[in-house]
């Protein structure tokens, strides 16, 4: 089973069923992050952890204080590899057959210090032209969202270092493009995705801005998802 870690607002029922109907069936060893919500953003979290914009009490440095925590345990319970999940995640059907060759490439090619993006929120593709039949990762200088991806060991006790001496100043993606162009870790991106973000589709709200959720955004998403999907599979 995959280590996975869930990052949840604790008092959210809605998307703790959403993610509990994903979980289902797919063989995931999931632990639900449900410490740093807002009340828990005392001055001394604060000042630990972040500076600058992000230093104050909001749903985004709630977000992101709970991927640190996520980091935390994964060094804590020295998990060399683990599932990073937000609970408004929808995975694809080509997950439960995708995840166990992703991981396998990823021992194959002893890979350490990395993170891998599954998901396509952001919309942003592996062009045809550059993959490769039976090859799962394509190193990328930044990632697609924070949604769903796999992080190791290593790359979680580097980043844990690196906020230890420097705090975090930014959404935790950018926090992780930052680190790879700094040499912290890598990014890879699979091919083919295996999830979605439903808050970026308009499925559901988001709960770090004020985007809303409907049929509007729904059909808005998913055209632009169809064209992209197209435009990366002719480049």
């Amino acid at each position: 089973m995959v280590k996975t870690y869930i990052i949840h607002v604790s008092d959210d029922l809605i998307r703790e069923r959403h993610i509990m109907a994903q979980l289902a069936g797919k063989g995931l060893a999931a632990t639900f992050i449900n410490k740093g919500d807002k009340k828990d953003l005392t001055e001394q979290v604060l000042d630990t952890y972040f500076t600058g914009n992000r230093k104050n009490v909001s749903n985004s440095t709630s977000c992101v204080y709970k991927h640190i925590l996520a980091y935390e345990n994964i060094v804590a319970n020295k998990d060399t590899l683990a599932l990073v999940l937000e609970d408004d995640i929808v995975f694809y059907k080509n997950f439960k057959k995708y995840l166990p060759k992703i991981i396998a490439e990823i021992a194959k090619e002893e890979l350490a210090g990395f993170i891998v993006s599954l998901e396509d929120s952001l919309l942003r593709y592996i062009p045809r032209s550059e993959r490769v039949r039976g090859k799962y990762l394509y190193p990328r200088s930044a990632t697609r969202y924070a949604g769903a991806y796999l992080i190791d060991y290593q790359a979680a006790r580097r980043i844990l270092q690196r906020i230890a001496k420097e705090k975090c100043p930014v959404p935790m993606d950018w926090y992780h493009d930052d680190c790879a162009k700094k040499g912290i870790l890598q990014i890879f991106w699979s091919q083919p995705t295996l999830a979605i973000q439903y808050s970026h589709t308009g499925r559901m709200a988001t709960l770090l801005d004020d985007k809303g959720s409907g049929l509007l955004r729904v059909i808005s998403f998913y055209l632009q998802w169809g064209y992209k999907r197209l435009y990366y599979f002719f480049r």
